[in-house]
């Protein structure tokens, strides 16, 4: 069985690529960090403008890294602000950020963060299941959960979370479990 490149954000070049699609998701590591920032922000438009930087990341196609160029600067992404992009390049640089950890350390919100990021283990970001979908080597029976993601995935859903659909013809009527509160529905199917 054939799995995903993956780079893994603060590794050199040759040991930056894993053979797993569980490697680290460094949109997955950017998005929970500036959700993190979001959390301990007094201002609500600056927790508004964090929770929208989160979420683009979460919705982007591609890994951060392949938005990188090579002269270390990182190509415009709608709705990231200069304080996100400054996260998102010390995540790609270090693997993490100490910048968020201190102003969290620092928050009396520290414990609801900490809560926050054990719900938030083991999701994959729009990118990573993207990469592991579209992985032509691999042979995907029809009808099986796989292809059933990779159509949801076409069809322009962020990802379904235990929807319980067996088909697309079950995206319009998800049962009420499967509605994460604040993601969107699937788009219906034609």
């Amino acid at each position: 069985m054939s799995r995903a490149r993956v780079v893994v954000p603060g590794a050199t070049r040759r040991e930056g690529v894993a053979s797993t699609p569980f490697a680290v998701d460094t949109n997955m590591v950017v998005a929970g960090l500036l959700s993190d920032l979001a959390a301990i922000q007094d201002s609500k438009q600056r927790q508004f403008g964090y929770k929208q930087a989160a979420s683009a990341i979460r919705r982007l196609d591609e890994p951060l890294e392949a938005l990188r160029g090579r002269d270390g600067t990182l190509r415009r992404i709608p709705r990231i602000g200069p304080a996100s992009t400054r996260v998102i390049l010390e995540v790609l640089d270090t693997a993490g950020s100490a910048t968020v950890e201190r102003e969290v350390a620092l928050s009396p919100q520290a414990a609801d963060v900490a809560q926050r990021r054990r719900w938030r283990s083991n999701f994959l970001s729009r990118a990573r299941v993207r990469a592991v979908l579209e992985d032509r080597r691999r042979s995907v029976p029809a009808g099986s959960r796989l292809h059933v993601a990779r159509q949801a995935v076409e069809a322009g859903c962020l990802f379904a979370l235990d929807s319980d659909a067996h088909g697309v013809h079950e995206w319009r009527t998800p049962k009420p479990r499967s509605r994460t509160p604040g993601w969107p529905a699937c788009p219906p199917s034609a």
